[in-house]
């Protein structure tokens, strides 16, 4: 792995976008632990009387403590992303003992299968990868279609979003990622006016990847679709296709 690479990796990490997987999760947590003993043995020399000791224990964790507690920030926010939550149920993890719970729950929940709302699967997507741009004239990677997507839709651009999103379906990607295109290209059509593409979009979406109806019903662009009694009627009939 090149310098420049690691430098990468060790800036994001204190970045709260994006997701990571339980073992970066539980390897940052390890990490932030030795820094917590370096503390305590520097603390026990120090009462034992043993300067050196305690002045180079010490001096790690005083050194590392301060970006070891951004970084833990970080991974919390990213885990709890991978689980398709946002980033403020990290507040949790602040309420007394009771903070254990995120805690444990976050080293052991799985992530969601396929890109979510916070990004690709960390699992099955490498770094050049997510980063890939995605143009026209390009060959379109559905999986960097779907990222670029999110990144679109943040910034109100549901017209060049649905463009990426179309194009990918084209691609023939495999039904999971197939769902989470259309899933987006569901909001992209919402948000332009498209209410019959809307539910057209959206019961596919559901129908590739039966985790999205839980999901649509929490979206406050999508739930509504629930009370339109013709999306019923879509949904029979992505489930006959």
């Amino acid at each position: 792995m090149s310098a420049k690479r690691v430098a990468g990796k060790f800036l994001g990490s204190f970045s709260f976008k994006g997701r990571i997987t339980r073992a970066e999760y539980w390897a940052i947590t390890f990490f932030f632990n030795i820094i917590l003993i370096a503390g305590l043995v520097g603390v026990s020399a120090a009462e034992q009387g043993n300067e050196i000791v305690a002045t180079i224990f010490l001096g790690v964790f005083f050194l590392f403590i301060l970006p070891s507690f951004f970084i833990g920030l970080a991974t919390w926010a990213k885990r709890f992303h991978d689980t398709n939550h946002s980033a403020l149920w990290l507040l949790t993890g602040f309420i007394g003992i009771f903070g254990i719970i995120p805690f444990i729950y976050l080293g052991f929940a799985p992530g969601t299968a396929g890109p979510n709302l916070y990004g690709p699967d960390p699992k099955r997507v490498s770094n050049e990868e997510k980063e890939k741009e995605v143009g026209r004239g390009k060959k379109i990677d559905p999986i960097g279609a779907f990222y670029k997507s999110v990144e679109l839709l943040k910034k109100e651009n549901a017209e060049e979003a649905l463009s990426i999103l179309e194009e990918a379906l084209e691609s023939n990607p495999n039904r999971e990622i197939e769902g989470a295109i259309y899933y987006n290209a569901a909001i992209a059509h919402r948000r332009l006016g498209n209410h019959e593409k809307t539910k057209e979009y959206l019961a596919k979406a559901i129908h590739d990847r039966p985790k999205l109806y839980k999901q649509a019903h929490k979206d406050s662009e999508l739930a509504d679709m629930f009370n339109d009694n013709d999306f019923t009627t879509f949904l029979k009939e992505a489930k006959k296709s």
